[in-house]
């Protein structure tokens, strides 16, 4: 028999359980919500929960795990109750009041034949479920009498996918979505736009689905050691060779957008759309040359790596251009973030671009790197004016001493050191340094082992599992952190799916956990479990070495 706690992943904060009693949870088990009055004030909510995601999911592992009960103590009941604080038992726990919306109790009761989930919102009583989703998967699915308190370490938990290197299927994203809610993730980072391709339909710039969302692949690629990008993975694909004949891409249309953005929310994950800019803007300039400091011709990049020609922030049509993206993109996402990237724009064409030099000159300001800070700063400034939007940008937004602004987040993606010197200048930040959370990085260092190698970092099971975040940060200014997941390796959801898990797995421990973690070799065990139990059923391509 096994506990809640080692069936759980990421684990629970706090159990006291008695192991005189057990309690089996069956095919006849069922959910149900209590009918008080402050259930019934929030009740829509959480119908809305079950019919579109919870009830589905736990018929599901019914099916898939569970047995007729025999002669133990058989669970009638799952009780969801929404209330107005949490029991005098939890009082002695450390919960952070800005994550109290996300915690829930578990109350295992043999003698009633019930377990019962408890939470202040929908959104506690939506992470309790995803407990007794894993609880459940366990073949025997027999519990002690448990008292249970939950809540995350991290406020956000947040798993990223580009799509702009390799274009993934809304019903592929939909699964990625999926798997980040059992693992209590609740933030998507989706990174829509790419040198090598934008992913969204857009009224006002229809050039930028006609022309900008493909390209020719006949002359990629730039192969390294290691990156073998089709047969590897794609044992599954009926034709794995046939997406790299002729041109390659695709977008989403908006309608696509809404529904994903809908999907998620239901799952109580919010979306964070990323538009690359002023660099990686490539397949922009194809499609409108006059927006770079050259005016071209341009070509959709065909193979990977950064690129010299960005967006020109000395000409006006720059910032209408953002300005007109921003407005549509902006009315299609309601999160109160919106990620304009800022990360790796070269300065080669600024240097010599005569409008910029010119720009430089009239804001008195020192060098390029003053440059991306200016454009950096008005586009924060439209988004938080005009569009009451909180800008997101990889730590380059930095360079160029960005000013400190309560509207303005810093991923940390090079180092934990830019997280400093970002909280330093009072900027909010998010840590996601390569060390640990570059999912596009090899797994070990077999000879065909997929993915990027640049960096030289073997980013194995027990590295993901030692992130931890440096001290110097102000805990009021560390939001959390999250895995980037960047495809130019990865050219279809089974290689995405092997290169995410069980690492995402191992993460979303560290974020929801991050104190009183067990040894790694105990927690190997309870992945191994989490893998087989949970990850199998959901027909996962994860990666099995090291486990």
């Amino acid at each position: 028999i096994v506990t809640i706690i080692a069936m759980v992943v990421p684990e629970v904060q706090h159990e006291e359980r008695s192991a005189s009693q057990l309690m089996q949870v069956h095919r006849g088990t069922r959910l149900s919500l209590h009918s008080d009055n402050k259930s019934y004030e929030l009740g829509s909510c959480v119908e809305d929960m079950l019919e579109q995601y919870g009830a589905q999911q736990f018929e599901f592992w019914k099916q898939k795990t569970l047995s007729d009960p025999g002669d133990s103590c058989a669970c009638d009941n799952i009780l969801l109750r929404l209330q107005d604080s949490f029991s005098s038992r939890s009082s002695s726990l450390k919960l952070d009041i800005r994550l109290e919306q996300e915690a829930y109790e578990i109350i295992v009761d043999p003698e009633q034949k019930q377990i019962e989930i408890r939470a202040i919102s929908a959104l506690g009583i939506f992470n309790g479920l995803q407990t007794m989703f894993q609880l459940v998967a366990e073949h025997t699915g027999a519990v002690f009498s448990s008292y249970i308190f939950d809540f995350p370490h991290h406020e956000w938990r947040g798993l990223h996918l580009d799509v702009g290197r390799h274009f993934q299927t809304v019903d592929f994203v939909k699964k990625y979505i999926d798997l980040m809610a059992l693992h209590k993730y609740n933030r998507f980072h989706w990174h829509l736009t790419e040198d090598q391709g934008w992913r969204i339909e857009m009224q006002q710039f229809p050039e930028l689905c006609d022309i900008a969302a493909f390209r020719d692949v006949r002359v990629e690629s730039k192969h390294q050691k290691n990156q073998i990008e089709h047969e590897y993975y794609c044992e599954k694909c009926a034709n794995p060779k046939k997406r790299f004949q002729g041109n390659y891409g695709g977008f989403y249309t908006q309608e696509e957008i809404k529904d994903v953005i809908q999907y998620a929310k239901v799952r109580h994950i919010e979306v964070i759309p990323e538009i690359d800019l002023p660099g990686h803007c490539l397949a922009v300039l194809t499609a409108y040359p006059e927006l770079g400091c050259t005016g071209g011709p341009y070509r959709v990049a065909c193979s990977w790596g950064i690129f010299d020609d960005v967006l020109c922030p000395a000409k006006e049509e720059t910032f209408e251009f953002v300005e007109k993206c921003l407005d549509e993109l902006c009315s299609l996402f309601p999160s109160k973030y919106f990620h304009i990237g800022g990360d790796e724009c070269r300065k080669t064409r600024w240097k010599v671009c005569p409008g910029c030099q010119d720009t430089i000159k009239r804001l008195g300001i020192e060098d390029e790197e003053a440059l991306q800070c200016y454009f950096i700063t008005r586009v924060a400034k439209l988004l938080y004016e005009k569009f009451d939007k909180i800008l997101v940008g990889w730590d380059e937004i930095l360079e160029g001493n960005l000013p400190s602004s309560d509207h303005v987040v810093v991923m940390a993606w090079r180092d934990w050191d830019y997280a400093v010197k970002a909280a330093a200048k009072g900027l909010k930040v998010i840590g996601c340094p390569i060390s640990h959370c570059y999912f596009d990085f090899i797994q070990t260092n077999e000879d065909n082992e997929p993915g990027a190698f640049w960096s030289k970092i073997v980013l194995d099971l027990e590295r993901v599992y030692s992130y931890t975040p440096v001290e110097g940060i102000q805990p009021e200014l560390l939001l959390g952190g999250q895995a980037n997941v960047w495809t130019e390796y990865m050219p279809c959801s089974h290689a995405v799916e092997y290169m995410t898990f069980p690492r995402a797995c191992v993460l979303a421990e560290r974020l929801w956990k991050q104190e009183g973690t067990k040894p790694f070799a105990q927690y190997l065990g309870q992945l191994n479990q989490h893998c087989s139990n949970v990850l199998d059923p959901l027909d996962v391509s994860y990666c099995k070495k090291g486990l």
